[in-house]
């Protein structure tokens, strides 16, 4: 029986969410036509995942959990610090590792030390006949495009870029089919030497919940209700967090406010010390299963520009207010997003609160910014990716351009990529 094994990373929560998407969209192609069964919970255990679907199955596993527990923690529970109090030292790694033709050292040891790392899921596919990969993460992309150059794994390799600008990480010449968000996204493959037809425009995957969303509700110019803002708080600093729900507040607008501060007590409780004006109603939420239920009923999401989260929005129909970015990979989301009409950039002090005030007096620019959103969403995506992975199960895989070819094709001076090493 064919299997197609799905690989994320632990080292933010997109990767395994986008994951879970394509793993769930998997269950439903593979569904009888006589007899629709519902998704299976999502489970995972120590390595393997779960097996979800009958023909043909389809695992999802976190490819930290072929790792050792030093390596695990150091990628986890390192990134998630990183991205919430050194930020800057993660825009100047995103600098530092943007090459994919370097042969710089920092460069060959990140990925060595990743592959070394994760060497674990190589002794599972010598072990377990495994026909797709599909990665979410370039870590395990990265060391399945070694075990395919050094003869290890013949199967295919699908790739799901999980944000809308590309970073040089995800370049990998043994990639059969890359999905990515935008047309730009797409063109830097492309440029890189990747195939055309080897890149697909999909957007990114969405769990089917935010698929299935009622139109976002019409609010007219006469309408005088309080705005109803979802913050999206849980991966912010607890006083950047404060910071932001003052200044919301105090922005003069009356505001119904729902704030998510997901799996952080601290955060909860710093925010529950403040006590909002009279014109403003504030309810504070923890971890938040139902997220796509409050974005259906908010009139603007204010978060940092996760790659997931504005796709969630987008989604929704859910204009957004971006803040607190980490450098580079998240400032370019927002950008791509704000030259598209569906959100606004508030990285300065006060930014945020007068974009609100604005917004509820002009309400038509609400509904301007809410049809972009619409507009740029593929909510189809998770489904369109799982039917690529079927059809990879039935196609051969095609010549391979090695990272030679590759080179050489960007070159255009003529030189060969071995004189320009």
């Amino acid at each position: 029986m064919s299997t197609i094994l799905i690989l994320h990373c632990s080292a933010g929560a997109g990767h395994r969410s986008v994951a879970r998407a394509i793993d769930e969209a998997l269950t439903r192609c593979c569904e009888s036509d006589e007899e629709s069964a519902p998704t299976p919970p999502y489970r995972e255990n120590s390595a393997v995942g779960v097996l979800s679907g009958e023909t043909p199955h389809h695992l999802i596993a976190d490819s930290l959990c072929f790792s050792g527990p030093p390596f695990r923690a150091m990628c986890s529970k390192g990134y998630e610090f990183f991205a919430r109090h050194i930020r800057w030292a993660c825009g100047m790694g995103y600098v530092l590792l943007d090459k994919p033709f370097s042969r710089s050292l920092l460069v060959r040891a990140v990925q060595k030390t990743s592959n070394l790392a994760v060497e674990g899921l190589a002794g599972f596919l010598a072990e377990n006949v495994v026909d797709v990969v599909c990665c979410t993460h370039f870590m395990p992309m990265t060391l399945i495009g070694d075990l395919r150059r050094k003869g290890l794994y013949d199967g295919r390799l699908h790739v799901c870029v999980t944000d809308y600008d590309i970073q040089g990480l995800w370049f990998e010449p043994e990639v059969d089919r890359y999905y990515v968000a935008t047309a730009k996204g797409a063109a830097r493959l492309a440029g890189w030497g990747i195939p055309k037809e080897r890149i697909s425009v999909t957007g990114i995957p969405v769990r089917h919940e935010f698929t299935t969303l009622p139109p976002p509700p019409f609010r007219d110019e006469a309408d005088i209700r309080p705005l109803r803002v979802l913050f999206s708080a849980g991966s912010l600093k607890n006083r950047e967090a404060l910071r932001l729900l003052r200044e919301a507040a105090s922005c003069g607008a009356p505001l119904d406010i729902i704030v998510v501060t997901g799996r952080t007590p601290s955060l909860r409780k710093a925010l529950a010390a403040y006590t909002p004006p009279p014109h403003v109603r504030l309810e504070l939420r923890g971890f938040e299963p139902h997220l796509e239920r409050l974005m259906a009923d908010a009139d603007i999401l204010l978060t940092k520009p996760g790659g997931i989260t504005c796709t969630e929005g987008l989604c929704a129909g859910l204009p957004m207010l971006f803040v607190h970015p980490i450098p580079m990979q998240e400032v370019h989301n927002a950008r791509i997003l704000e030259q598209a009409g569906a959100g606004r950039s508030c990285f300065t002090p006060g930014s945020a609160g007068r974009a609100l005030a604005e917004l509820h007096k002009n309400r038509g620019r609400l509904a301007v910014m809410r049809a972009a959103c619409l507009r740029l969403a593929h909510p189809e995506a998770a489904a369109v990716v799982g039917t690529n992975l079927l059809e990879g199960l039935r196609s051969v895989p095609k010549p391979i351009p090695t990272p030679s070819t590759v080179q050489a094709t960007r070159l255009s001076d003529g030189k060969s990529a071995e004189t320009a090493r």
